[in-house]
């Protein structure tokens, strides 16, 4: 198993809860703001990717919060959907995107028990998931050792608020 990292050793990890999640659907992408709250129909949007079951979304870019190389990053998005899509458990491709769209993270919405998520999360260097419990979207540690973050996460406007 590999070493448990805290928050402040992934230098990444003050972006999760801004991410934008892009779910790939037959018809259109869904975009999903990890910062703002999730309307009913985005909701039911989300739920429909499972038929209500709960679901993890796992990329494997960027291990332990470090910038990989393209290559590298494509070679580990192809062996998480491989390894994916051979288990059963994939629903749909997915990514994690800056609410600015210039960082991109592909990855995968899987079926899979929410312990199994965090131990091939680990297995693949990462340091969270983001967990759909059938209501709620949340930042999940990996090797990152952290309580579990309900989304979304009160943005301050401003120092003095």
């Amino acid at each position: 198993m590999s070493t448990p990292l805290s928050a402040s050793e992934d230098p990444s990890w003050g972006s999760y809860p801004n991410t934008v999640l892009v779910f790939s659907l037959p018809s259109e992408d869904l975009r999903v703001d990890l910062g703002e709250p999730l309307g009913a129909q985005t909701r039911d949007r989300i739920r429909e990717l499972a038929n209500g079951r709960p679901f993890v979304v796992l990329t494997a870019c960027n291990p332990r919060g470090q910038v990989a190389t393209e290559s590298m990053n494509a070679e580990s998005s192809s062996n998480l959907l491989r390894r994916v899509k051979g288990t059963g458990c994939f629903l749909a491709p997915a990514r994690g995107e800056s609410p600015d769209g210039v960082h991109q993270e592909p990855g995968a919405v899987c079926a899979l028990e929410l312990d199994d998520a965090i131990a091939l999360a680990c297995e693949l260097g990462q340091s969270a998931l983001f967990w759909f419990d059938g209501d709620t979207l949340w930042l999940v540690g990996a090797l990152v050792e952290a309580a579990p973050l309900a989304l979304p996460v009160r943005r301050r406007r401003d120092a003095n608020a």
